[in-house]
């Protein structure tokens, strides 16, 4: 947590969460806000509320400032409140092009990817709480990355302001901006896939065992009629898409029974199922990557490579412990229907 005015510089640290940020020489583009990131904004004006102050509004040159900052640290692998660089939070801000005649603060958090549970972190922590209940603020700005190879993967920036900029745009939540945004609206007009009640299909977010579970029931229209319950599925939302997969041994439980639905599934587990439920075979198009040797899901992440329904990363991993996003999984389901 970091607060600053006009005549001092004010920094709490804490065991669980820090603050931080890092002054680049060009402010990135505006990024469209995600599900999680709204979510944020959302829990803090409603924390707001209770006490009577009038709302943050998002505004695009603070998440700039936001997202570079989670970005930085998600690449380099650090979550402090000194930059690798030497540059404080407030000259980051400002380099954005926001006013620097105001108050400005900032939190961060990282190892958390729901909005709901940094909220309650910095709650709980005097100094972030004293940040997010800041009267002299007007304006945030929200960002959160994942870093697949870092620390704490999920890297999360909430930078605060005290005045609305006249020139500033109102960042606003979208989806289109996603990369895997043609892949979700084929699905959905496919009838192979569908969101949440509210609209979304949150691509930034990492599905769950059980989602992917339903997902794949419903993409490859599999017929329902399963008998084997694992421990934990007995009341499960999805219990009836885990059973259907079971029964046709395409998914596994552990070895104390259960099944574990609402962990995340990785991307070795993904390309699995994939390669077991299509009945994918290894074709001589074959890519080979730098970090599966000796890996369990080896022969599955070969296979799918083959038919071209998984690519790596440009350093040549495929880094198959790394949790899968909505996104991941809507495009390998794309690949593998419009074979």
């Amino acid at each position: 947590m970091k607060r600053a005015n006009s005549r001092k510089t004010i920094a709490v640290f804490t065991a669980a969460l820090l603050a931080v940020l890092v002054l680049l020489a060009v402010a990135p583009l505006a990024q469209a806000a995600s599900y999680e990131e709204i979510k944020l904004v959302k829990l803090i004006n409603g924390y707001w509320a209770t006490r009577g102050i009038s709302e943050l509004v998002l505004l695009d040159k603070l998440s700039n400032a936001a997202h570079s900052h989670s970005a930085d640290m998600a690449a380099d692998n650090y979550f402090s409140h000194d930059s690798q660089n030497g540059a404080n939070f407030a000259d980051r801000i400002k380099a954005t092009g926001y006013s620097a005649n105001t108050s400005l603060g900032e939190n961060i958090a990282a190892g958390m990817w729901k909005a709901a549970d940094v909220f309650n972190a910095w709650k709980q922590s005097p100094g972030h709480n004293s940040i997010m209940l800041g009267k002299d603020y007007k304006a945030i700005g929200v960002s959160r990355v994942l870093g697949p190879e870092s620390d704490y993967q999920w890297y999360w920036t909430a930078d605060f302001g005290g005045v609305v900029d006249s020139s500033a745009k109102i960042a606003q939540v979208s989806e289109s901006g996603n990369w895997a945004y043609g892949y979700i609206q084929w699905l959905v007009k496919q009838k192979a896939l569908s969101g949440y009640p509210d609209g979304t299909f949150r691509p930034d977010n990492p599905i769950t065992r059980a989602e992917f579970s339903a997902l794949i029931v419903k993409a490859l229209d599999i017929p329902i009629n399963g008998t084997k319950v694992f421990k934990d599925t007995k009341r499960h939302w999805a219990k009836a898409y885990i059973s259907t997969l079971a029964n046709r041994g395409y998914i596994n439980g552990y070895a104390d029974g259960s099944f574990r639905p609402d962990s995340l599934i990785t991307r070795a587990e993904m390309v699995k199922v994939i390669s077991k439920t299509g009945g994918l075979k290894l074709t001589t198009n074959n890519q080979s990557f730098s970090d599966i040797a000796g890996h369990w899901a080896k022969s599955y992440i070969l296979i799918a490579s083959s038919n071209n329904i998984i690519s790596g990363y440009p350093n040549g991993k495929f880094r198959p412990n790394t949790i899968c996003l909505r996104a991941d999984a809507a495009a390998c389901m794309y690949r593998l229907l419009s074979r």
